[in-house]
């Protein structure tokens, strides 16, 4: 969580800076190199914890029926990690573009609506085949964060379209 997040406060620190200078072409370049690096980052923070998940866990109990649970969420949280940074780093990148309602509002319906009161039903009612328990609330989670990544990005690539280097800027 630590190194996605100081990626995304450095990223949209020089994001800024590159959109006040007036210089779009920079900003666009330095954004996506951020988003690539964080998402690198998380991807092999996540392939390392896959890798040494068993080692991971036995840290936290030596209780089997603990780590057993544990080890069938593992697959949710490699992806939560990657769609996590990925959709924290488009936010602070759109933030630099002084865009934060349209995140705010991506948040509040896909991770609460999708991922909360989604999660809670598939958790707990016969949905997708029968109440799933811990492991629906984390697939719902998981789908509504890898939503939510999409639509940020969408919504970061509809803003540089209206601001082409060298074309006058338009808010969105």
């Amino acid at each position: 969580y630590q190194l996605p997040i100081a990626l995304s406060v450095a990223t949209a620190t020089l994001t800024a800076q590159a959109i006040g200078a007036g210089n779009l072409l920079r900003a666009r370049r330095v954004a996506f190199t951020g988003i690539r690096l964080a998402v690198a980052a998380a991807a092999v923070t996540s392939v390392t914890f896959w890798t040494f998940r068993r080692g991971v866990i036995g840290l936290y109990t030596d209780d089997a029926a603990v780590a057993g649970v544990a080890l069938s969420l593992i697959g949710f949280l490699v992806s939560f990690h990657i769609f996590d940074a990925l959709q924290g780093i488009t936010a602070f990148v759109l933030r630099a573009y002084r865009i934060a309602v349209a995140p705010m509002v991506v948040y509040a319906v896909v991770l609460w609506r999708l991922g909360l009161v989604g999660g809670y039903t598939v958790a707990f009612r016969p949905m997708l085949g029968g109440p799933r328990g811990v492991s629906g609330l984390w697939l719902m989670q998981s789908v509504a964060l890898g939503l939510t990544s999409l639509l940020l990005l969408a919504f970061y690539f509809r803003v540089l379209r209206q601001r082409r280097p060298g074309v006058e800027s338009v808010p969105p």
